[in-house]
């Protein structure tokens, strides 16, 4: 495959700043905010041949042990999930670089995202079986519940939001032809949606889910078409999602059909505002945030 040599970076109105003072390699892996900041997590090395973990606050970097997966901040406290290796996989999470107990499934696993509200921790993520599938699961306040059965094949949470004591939880089963039936979960009841979700967001009640390839974003249900869906024969794929004030922003990249990067898309209701239409040097967008002026 290819060897991409890759830089995080941020774009605040179009402006990029790289992240990684010593310019080598790094990359970020989603981006979230609170009031007027801005956080990202992410891994980089550094010229003195470290290379680490790490969660950038306002573009200053902090070390976190692990490999990061989600990111939350809360009243100011800063949570952060996803997994170790440690005779297989081990998921962790943490508030402010403390490690919180967590009960860890049969086979181990990983998280792989998070929501911090009404004082209480959701997580979702998956458990991994030795040589075969993976199975999603959910986490509230650091103890497993159940949502999705095992199913006989696979299964997959994808995004989680929390609004109004009601849990959303969006994700996937396969069965063993590879062929996906999408999900939509509130607090554990399923309705069966008829597309690959991605992420899901919530406001004002509305409730938002993406697609896995960026052609379509449902609210309450109704179909609203992106310009992906224009170019059935081009493969696109999810990166980030956010509504604010009833805009809805969506960032996704452009594949080939090897899986390489042929560039990276914002849209705002559904129009482009920034093109980084890329080459074999572009750019990956890995999320989108809006932040209060």
């Amino acid at each position: 495959g290819d060897n991409y040599d890759y830089r995080a970076a941020m774009w605040k109105n179009g402006v990029m700043s790289l992240l990684n003072p010593d310019d080598q390699y790094s990359y970020t892996q989603s981006i979230i905010s609170e009031d007027k900041d801005v956080y990202i997590i992410g891994y980089m090395e550094t010229t003195n041949n470290e290379s680490k973990y790490v969660y950038w606050k306002n573009g200053e970097a902090n070390d976190i042990d692990f490999s990061p997966r989600a990111i939350a901040v809360d009243n100011h406290d800063v949570y952060v999930a996803g997994w170790e290796i440690n005779n297989g996989l081990i998921p962790y999470i943490a508030k402010n670089g403390v490690l919180l107990d967590l009960e860890i499934p049969d086979n181990g696993g990983g998280i792989v995202g998070m929501k911090v509200a009404d004082g209480s921790i959701h997580l979702i993520g998956f458990e991994s079986i030795p040589d075969g599938p993976v199975y999603a699961k959910y986490w509230k306040d650091g103890h497993l519940e159940t949502v999705m059965p095992n199913p006989p094949y696979y299964s997959n949470f994808t995004d989680i939001a929390v609004s109004e004591d009601k849990v959303h939880i969006v994700g996937y089963s396969g069965d063993e032809n590879g062929a996906r039936k999408g999900g939509y979960w509130v607090n554990g009841v399923e309705t069966e949606i008829n597309f690959s979700p991605r992420y899901i967001a919530i406001e004002n009640n509305d409730v938002y889910i993406l697609s896995e390839d960026a052609t379509t974003y449902t609210k309450n249900g109704k179909t609203i078409v992106l310009p992906p869906s224009d170019s059935p024969s081009e493969q696109f794929a999810s990166t980030g999602f956010q509504v604010i004030d009833g805009n809805v922003f969506v960032t996704a990249i452009k594949l080939d059909n090897q899986n390489k990067r042929l560039g990276s898309y914002i849209w705002q209701n559904g129009e482009e505002i920034t093109p980084f239409l890329g080459d074999e040097m572009g750019v990956d967008f890995t999320g989108v945030a809006i932040v209060e002026k």
